[in-house]
């Protein structure tokens, strides 16, 4: 549903990286997007619409959960490719992807 776009695109702005992992075990290179809040509805709304995996990574010092939802692979490139248009860091994004 392309009405998230934007919301995706700002949550990804504010809140989101762009990873190139190393697996060491079978010596390749990986592209990683991911995105972590304190709140998971947010993540569980991206996930449904684009994909990827939910993790729980830890606590915050008040107590909060922190959540992470990761992308990759082909898909973190589409994903990338998709949110170039309307990032605020389309510039960057653009020489990643």
């Amino acid at each position: 549903n392309y009405m998230y776009f934007p919301y995706l695109a700002g949550l990804f702005d504010g809140e989101g990286t762009v990873v190139i992992h190393r697996d060491k075990v079978h010596n390749n290179f990986c592209l990683l997007v991911r995105i972590r809040l304190t709140r998971i509805p947010a993540l569980e709304k991206l996930q449904k619409q684009v994909g990827g995996k939910l993790y729980k990574n830890g606590q915050t010092k008040s107590g909060k959960h922190i959540y992470d939802w990761v992308l990759g692979g082909k898909n973190a490139g589409n994903f990338l490719k998709v949110f170039i248009n309307i990032s605020f860091f389309s510039p960057f994004i653009s020489r990643v992807a």
